[in-house]
């Protein structure tokens, strides 16, 4: 039996850059590390889109950070929507070629949940008779409304084929409509990162947003938040987005910085990944998870940045839902009702001084997440045959 993990993430390099979050490959890399641990032999699958580099249908085998077997996809770099539409199927059309080619009866497939696979992993369910377990971040029929009614049916369809399942709250299993299959819960990476930096020691308190910039996400928030904050506060935001969305927040940071020299500042200081990413959070103080409160997207959903925060060694504020208030990580969060001023004031309330068991809770939890993933693979495999 053979066990392949299928991810967005790529490994990349200078000739080839692959067009993935910062939080989609970060969560990706941490679930190799477990795999890593549990002492399971693998192969790791790229399948994302292309930014930089161009190599046709050219597939990539080479040996990861654990010795791993790497699979990557061939992938077409675009330059307009048509080129990124070709990209796309490009796309879906290998990895359907891998799962009916290089993928036995028999084998493990762990698979990162997203709507470009769904064709693919039903045609590989239907052909052969695979242990499927899916690593679900969202249920997109869930958190994207206007999302036609088709697709959420194959959605859910494609979800329910699964053998077992990874989530990063147990709310989310809810979504899945079969309580009989096992499943794991795997918040994030959660991992201490290495200290490569200090948090700013300027008289001021550093806060951080990072993740997409879009007004309807967190990032629309931000402005409002600051608004009940005096200067002795700075908010950095930092993340990826349509570039009109960018522009409009660049634009409006320029005009709430005028207009309210006696309140926080707020800086957008672009993409940050790697190692750039860590240090930026490093620098700061507290990280900021606002989100838009409508029950279906909260539960169905775990914001990944508190992971990379909690990470990084930062305090977290973040609004309250119930996917939160049911994680492990609850008790190393403050929550707030969805409006700025009640954001405003539990940051007010952080006590930096005062120390948390930031890093022992995240280890001791890696720990029990090992062996939680161990047992779900080995749990599902015995239930298949």
């Amino acid at each position: 039996m053979a066990v392949f993990y299928v991810a967005d993430c790529g490994y990349e390099n200078k000739e080839n850059i692959r067009q993935t979050s910062v939080s989609g490959t970060n969560k990706a890399k941490y679930l190799a590390n477990l795999l890593n641990n549990t002492g399971i032999i693998w192969n790791s699958i790229c399948v994302s889109i292309s930014k930089k580099g161009n190599h046709g249908w050219k597939t990539i085998y080479s040996r990861g950070d654990y010795g791993e077997n790497v699979i990557i996809g061939p992938a077409i770099k675009y330059k307009s929507s048509i080129g990124k539409m070709i990209a796309k199927v490009f796309q879906r059309l290998w990895l359907l070629y891998f799962y009916v080619s290089g993928i036995n009866s028999g084998d493990t497939v762990i698979e990162y949940h997203a709507l470009y696979k769904l064709i693919p992993t039903f045609i590989l369910c239907k052909l052969k008779k695979v242990t499927l377990i899916l690593e679900l971040e969202e249920v997109f029929g869930v958190v994207s409304p206007d999302m036609d009614f088709l697709k959420k049916w194959f959605e859910l369809k494609v979800i329910q084929l699964a053998d077992g399942y990874i989530v990063p709250n147990p709310t989310l299993y809810d979504y899945v409509n079969d309580k009989t299959k096992p499943y794991c819960v795997i918040e994030g990476r959660i991992t201490p990162e290495k200290q490569v930096a200090e948090p700013a020691n300027d008289g001021k308190i550093h806060l951080i947003y990072a993740g997409i910039i879009n007004p309807d996400k967190g990032a629309g928030m931000i402005l409002d938040i600051a608004r009940y904050l005096d200067s002795n506060y700075i908010i950095h935001i930092i993340g990826y987005g349509e570039k009109d969305d960018i522009d409009r927040l660049v634009k409006d940071i320029e005009s709430y910085n005028n207009d309210c020299v006696s309140s926080a500042a707020v800086v957008y200081d672009g993409l940050k990944t790697g190692t750039d990413y860590n240090i930026y959070l490093q620098k700061c103080h507290i990280g900021l998870c606002p989100q838009i409160v409508k029950d279906d997207y909260n539960n169905a959903s775990f914001p990944s940045k508190i992971a990379s925060y909690l990470s990084n060694g930062l305090r977290v504020v973040a609004t309250c839902s119930d996917a939160i208030e049911n994680s492990r990580l609850r008790d190393l969060i403050v929550t707030a009702p969805y409006d700025p001023e009640s954001i405003a004031d539990a940051i007010t309330k952080i006590d930096l001084h005062k120390a948390l068991p930031i890093n022992e809770t995240l280890l001791s939890l890696k720990q029990k997440q090992e062996r939680d993933i161990n047992d779900l693979i080995r749990n599902v495999s015995e239930r298949k045959n």
